[in-house]
């Protein structure tokens, strides 16, 4: 019997135990190595892209050079440029006298025929013209070369450069790397040389920026290409042979070393850790019609439709659930009744058409002209911080708070600096207030003929016919020409106050006891006040008397509600009565001389505003004069534009400041852009003019529908902050809906709405940008001339010559500067 060996298991117990033991512990040591691994490889990646991005702003860097060295290129065209027939060669650049020769060989051929008295010794005029392209054709090519040479210059000074020695050269794209900073603008002096600003490039405070370099011996070299790319050019000028040799393939390459090294955090851990990357870039040199615009068949013309101008609408314009709306240039909405449903009586339909806003949280307008109404109406300027305002000029027929069927608008603020109305101020709104620096109230005609389309266009004055937490305040002065109406059956029955507010008509029909032969007329449904016997309605005075009926029954009664919540300057004149709350809040009824208008008043300041508002409403803002530089025959021309009969017959009109071909849609005109290249609607690197008959959407985020290139309309995205850089010409409706930055300005003979989701923040942005404007007309020269020729506003002369030079800021800078190859040095 074999004897058991007590213990044998335990061994194999521990034997085991102790080598999963020393597994376990090998284990969790390579875990904890390829942990620490990770974190310094997680490190040396983190040092990796920072030394990346430091990259990335040397191309940005390299960029922001070209670009001014594409300024400071022009500043040497320009100086070029200046050069005559008559100058001397300064020697600041070694064209100049090339250029000086030209311009003599042009003028003896312009005068070739006048200095030769004998026929056989004169020239064709063909053959004459022939010599001038050829010497134009020669200019074109020295100021390319001058250009390319400033720019060289500007980029890399070096021994054998044509004239560096000659003129103080930049020499910043080195600086600019290796400082992290770059010229944001160049200036030129008169001493031959320029100024800078410099901007510096930001990092974020918790980050180490990386350190730029480029070796001096290479880091940046120029090459003018191969000989294939090389072209001689040569021409008999004056008697003397112009040479050139122009490299058409220029280009720098650059060599750029950035670093990184960690600092702070877990260097305990992995130590100090520095990367090295290198990379090298190409960039070409560009000609001058790659950045500039020069190339012009004709001279720019001033087109009223373009001029100052950011929107000019021939319908209306209706604006709606926007947060945020600002507008700069001018606003010009004709206005058109006829396209608003509805028969409100003869009281509200005068407030159809126009401008109309709802549910705008802020707006901001400069100057604003319609021939109808500027109506707000319900949570319009709710915004605290930013008020809604019309910073310069309203001139509008009337302006009302209120709904046009008659019903109270609520929650508005409106700000204005100067109002001209050639209607009424009209307040039928709870809490809403309305401030105005001055007013100007310049109609005291009274239109009563049914068949007149004016029949509603009575004298201006100021009514309120609303809550009386509702406010007008005027701040600086009022004039006030007109008389309210009360709206009987008959005809309008005229009263003798000038401000009318809702309940003070009970004076007209309460006798006064003091006062014998007073006479009282049915004017259905009511009896009111005619005069007195000594009176008579057509001797004048009428008004005189019921100012004076008006001013005795109120003396003594006044209250808070009689005023209206209107507050008025101590500069106040008006031809009625007037109840009102002083700015010392202070009731007053005032019928006194010193508050009424007099013939100086009429001829001092009347006339020239109702000569204004001609000029800005009926006549589209022209002539583009301020009021005071107006010629006499231009004023009486405005003069007799302002009578009733003769707003038929302005200068400018709707309808012929742009007129669109019939075929316009279908030669797909509407896509001309700068160059004259046809290219897609929604490319946002595109400046482009849209000329259709067709309706256009523009529609960014928060919008509240949703469009598509399938309707039978222009679609133009804006989403995502896209900036829309355009014209826009259309015989149809515009529609702008969401989120829109535009930038150029819109021609709409149809309406304007601009529109938002409901409670979707939505903001809309048009910018007028003459410069947009004039580089898109500057490449379509006949284009323009078909749409605008037919007015051409020449009080102002021309824009400009064909010797301007426009900056284009879209060229793609992709096209000159990319990265050749990258690699890690460390």
């Amino acid at each position: 019997m074999k004897r058991k060996k007590y213990g044998s298991s335990y061994i194999v117990v521990i034997i085991i135990f102790m080598f999963v033991s020393t597994v376990s512990m090998a284990m969790l040591s390579m875990i904890s190595a390829n942990y620490k691994a990770r974190v310094v490889e997680s490190k040396r990646v983190e040092n990796l892209y920072s030394s990346e991005s430091g990259l990335d702003v040397a191309y940005n860097l390299i960029g922001k050079t070209f670009d001014a060295a594409a300024q400071y290129g022009n500043l040497r065209v320009k100086r070029l440029q200046s050069l005559t027939k008559d100058s001397n060669d300064d020697e600041t650049s070694p064209y100049n006298q090339d250029f000086i020769d030209l311009k003599i060989d042009i003028d003896y051929w312009k005068e070739y025929n006048s200095n030769h008295d004998k026929d056989e010794d004169k020239k064709s005029q063909q053959f004459i013209d022939k010599k001038i392209e050829e010497d134009n054709e020669m200019l074109d090519v020295i100021v390319n070369q001058e250009f390319k040479r400033a720019f060289n210059n500007f980029i890399l000074k070096y021994d054998g450069k044509d004239y560096a020695d000659k003129e103080i050269t930049p020499n910043k794209l080195k600086e600019s790397i290796v400082n992290k900073s770059y010229v944001n603008e160049v200036r030129d002096l008169n001493d031959n040389e320029s100024s800078y600003d410099i901007a510096e490039i930001q990092f974020p405070d918790n980050n180490n920026p990386p350190n730029l370099s480029i070796n001096d011996s290479g880091g940046i070299r120029y090459d003018t290409g191969n000989d294939l790319d090389v072209k001689s050019i040569s021409l008999q000028s004056s008697g003397k042979q112009l040479s050139l040799d122009v490299y058409n393939k220029e280009k720098y390459t650059i060599t750029v070393q950035s670093e990184f090294e960690s600092k702070g955090q877990n260097t305990n851990v992995i130590g100090r850790n520095m990367r090295t990357v290198q990379a090298t870039y190409t960039m070409f040199v560009p000609n001058y019609n790659d950045v500039y615009f020069t190339k012009s068949t004709g001279n720019l013309q001033k087109y009223p439709a373009l001029e100052n101008r950011g929107i000019t609408v021939g319908g209306n314009m209706d604006i709606d659930n926007l947060s945020n709306l600002q507008v700069t240039g001018d606003v010009f909405v004709k206005g058109d009744r006829t396209k608003i449903s509805g028969d409100y009586g003869i009281v509200y339909n005068k407030y159809k058409g126009g401008i109309t806003l709802e549910n705008v949280k802020n707006f901001t307008f400069d100057n604003v002209m319609t021939n109808e109404t500027f109506n707000i109406g319900n949570n319009v300027g709710q915004d605290n911080d930013k008020p809604a305002q019309i910073t310069s000029n309203l001139y509008a027929r009337n302006l009302y708070a209120g709904n046009i069927n008659g019903n109270e608008s609520s929650y508005s603020n409106l700000s204005i600096g100067n109002l001209v109305v050639d209607n009424d101020i009209t307040l039928k709104a709870n809490s809403t207030n309305i401030k105005i620096n001055n007013f100007y109230g310049i109609n005291e005609r009274t239109v009563n003929d049914e068949e007149s389309e004016e029949k509603d266009k009575n004298s201006s004055c100021i009514i309120v016919n609303g809550n009386s937490n509702s406010k007008v305040d005027i701040k600086n002065s009022a004039y006030i020409m007109g008389v309210a109406y009360i709206d009987t059956k008959d005809q309008p029955y005229k009263t003798g106050e000038s401000l009318a507010f809702k309940g003070n008509y009970s004076a007209y029909s309460v006798p006064d006891p003091n006062t014998p032969n007073e006479i009282f007329s049915y004017h259905d449904p009511l009896y009111l006040f005619d005069g007195t016997n000594s009176s008579n309605s057509n001797s004048g005075n009428e008004v005189a008397q019921k100012r004076a009926h008006f001013e005795d029954y109120w003396d003594g009664k006044l209250k808070e509600e009689n005023t209206g919540g209107i507050s008025l300057p101590s500069n106040t004149k008006a031809v009625g009565a007037i109840i009102y709350k002083d700015l010392s809040g202070k009731f007053q009824v005032k019928n006194d001389a010193t508050n009424l208008i007099n013939d100086n008043d009429i001829k001092d300041i009347i006339d020239p505003k109702r000569e204004e508002y001609a000029q800005k409403v009926y006549n589209m803002g022209y002539p583009q004069k301020d009021y005071d530089k107006l010629t006499e025959s231009e004023k009486a021309y405005l003069k007799n534009l302002y009578d009733l009969k003769s707003t038929s017959n302005p200068q400018y009109t709707m309808e012929n400041i742009m007129k669109l071909p019939d075929d316009i849609d279908e030669s797909n005109s509407y896509k001309y852009s700068a160059e004259n290249e046809a290219k897609e609607i929604n490319d946002n690197d595109a400046e482009k003019a849209i000329f259709t008959k067709k309706n256009i959407v523009i529609s960014g985020d928060n919008a509240s529908e949703n469009y598509d290139d399938t309707g039978d309309y222009i679609f133009i995205n804006a989403s995502n902050n896209k900036e829309i850089d355009a014209l826009i010409g259309t015989d149809g409706d515009v529609i702008i809906d969401g989120n829109v930055n535009f930038r150029g300005s819109i021609i709409a003979k149809g309406n304007l709405i601009i529109k938002g989701k409901t409670n979707g923040n939505s903001t809309s942005l048009i910018t007028y940008d003459p410069e947009i404007i004039e580089r898109i007309e500057s490449q379509n020269i006949e284009l323009f001339n078909d749409i605008f020729g037919g007015t051409i506003y020449t009080g102002g002369g021309e824009k400009s010559d064909s010797g301007n030079e426009i900056l284009n800021p879209n060229y793609d800078i992709n096209k000159f500067l990319n990265t050749k190859l990258w690699k890690l040095v460390k």
